[in-house]
């Protein structure tokens, strides 16, 4: 599934590319600036385009907007996408995925896959982050399986979550997830393994750690 989904991700940039070939001057910065990146090679030119996408081996990075920036790390089967004014999209791990939809104005702004393995991050929100896995510094840091979810396509924005690291202490298979705005800040599952953090419609939380994953996940659903 994993390797289905990511040729499918490499035909999309592949026909996003050859579209945009045909449009003069759409990837300059007199136009819409945006740059795409597969396997370490950008398909754009560099100069006058705010936007930037680094990519590595196997893996694909898609930037669009002023200032947007997307990347990948080492690993293989990454997918970073940056849609906005300076949005900013980077994984660290194999099968990691970060994608922030939204325009960003500060620091910290950012959806962000660390050290681990098939870990999600996704923002659609202006001005808020997502960060999931380990340490993206620290390969002795991982964090595997993690998600973290901004959802906010009428909200405020401003909202930050994380989800796998907490300082030295990475967990695995954690979830943090802001679906609406609902005057949340700051919300995050990690440092332990199996822990949630859901801001949910109706504006409940609930965080916990089960001891095994089916425990996890009645608990979850228990929630909607």
């Amino acid at each position: 599934m994993t390797a289905r989904g990511f040729a499918r991700l490499g035909v999309l940039a592949l026909g996003i590319g050859a579209a945009a070939l045909c449009t003069p001057g759409l990837a300059s910065a007199d136009g819409l600036d945006f740059q795409i990146s597969i396997d370490g090679y950008d398909l754009f030119p560099a100069v006058g385009n705010t936007a930037t996408a680094t990519s590595t081996l196997g893996n694909i990075a898609i930037a669009f907007g002023n200032g947007a920036t997307a990347t990948t790390g080492d690993g293989t089967g990454q997918f970073s996408f940056a849609d906005g004014t300076n949005a900013l999209a980077s994984t660290g791990g194999n099968n990691d995925t970060a994608i922030d939809i939204g325009n960003n104005s500060g620091p910290n702004e950012f959806a962000a896959a660390g050290i681990g393995n098939n870990d999600f991050s996704f923002v659609w929100a202006d001005n808020s982050s997502a960060y999931s896995g380990g340490d993206l510094l620290d390969p002795n840091l991982p964090g595997n399986n993690d998600i973290a979810i901004v959802l906010d396509p009428f909200g405020t924005g401003g909202d930050n979550v994380v989800s796998g690291i907490h300082i030295f202490d990475p967990g695995n298979f954690d979830l943090g997830a802001v679906l609406f705005d609902d005057n949340v800040t700051n919300t995050g599952a990690s440092g332990a393994d199996y822990l949630y953090d859901i801001v949910t419609t109706l504006g409940t939380e609930s965080n916990a750690a089960a001891a095994t994953a089916a425990d996890w996940w009645a608990e979850l659903m228990a929630l909607f």
